[in-house]
């Protein structure tokens, strides 16, 4: 049975068997890895929008949630595209455009849902301020190639070339 998710998890999952071997303890490091990125992300994203006492607090309760501590252990998608909503809502904060977009196509990637982040993102950039109107550019260009790659990663057996483009086309004008 193939899964209809997108593919991200698995090529992580993949690299990391590669690298320490088919096991439990490499499964168990994509959360592991994951977890000290999205604490890591969490507190700098704090500490921009916050004073750094603010940003203590605020890591303090993200690291000692019941849910985070779980889905640490192990690699759920909703833990790695939590992980990359966080890091793409940085960089969003931080006007670079281009990792914003990369890790909203990642979030995408991991799991379909992602496409509600890239899709609140684009309306975002594009309704917040008139200087980062090419950022709404991107990010909607963004969440057009990640509906179109999601949408072929889960039925490849499709017409995806002429599919993600006539998808793409559109959105462009916009």
């Amino acid at each position: 049975m193939t899964s209809v998710h997108p593919p991200l998890k698995l090529v992580i999952a993949s690299l990391f068997y590669t690298l320490f071997g088919f096991n439990y303890l490499s499964y168990s490091l994509i959360g592991l890895v994951f977890g000290i990125l999205g604490i890591t992300y969490f507190y700098k994203l704090s500490l921009l929008l916050s004073n750094k006492l603010a940003s203590y607090f605020a890591i303090f309760f993200y690291t000692l949630s019941p849910l985070i501590l779980a889905n640490s252990l192990f690699s759920m998608r909703d833990f790695i595209l939590m992980v990359l909503i966080i890091i793409s809502l940085y960089y969003f904060q931080k006007e670079k455009i281009i990792l914003c977009t990369l890790f909203s196509l990642f979030a995408v990637l991991t799991k379909e849902t992602g496409i509600i982040f890239a899709t609140a993102l684009a309306l975002t950039s594009s309704v917040t301020s008139v200087s980062f109107k090419t950022a709404g550019e991107n990010a909607t260009t963004c969440m057009a190639i990640s509906l179109a790659i999601a949408r072929n990663s889960a039925f490849p057996d499709t017409k995806s070339v002429s599919q993600a483009s006539s998808i793409i086309a559109p959105l462009r004008a916009f």
